[in-house]
């Protein structure tokens, strides 16, 4: 694996742990919102 697939696939699973702990904050109607935008794009 290069640097550069390493820094990749690091990145991808601290985004991935960041998003994962953000979406735990957020109330059920947060997450309603949340949902029906990542549908629209």
């Amino acid at each position: 694996m290069t640097d550069q697939e390493l820094k990749e696939n690091c990145s991808f699973i601290l985004s991935t742990e960041m998003m994962s702990g953000m979406l735990k904050e957020l109330t059920p109607e947060q997450l309603t919102i949340f949902d029906e935008m990542i549908k629209r794009k």
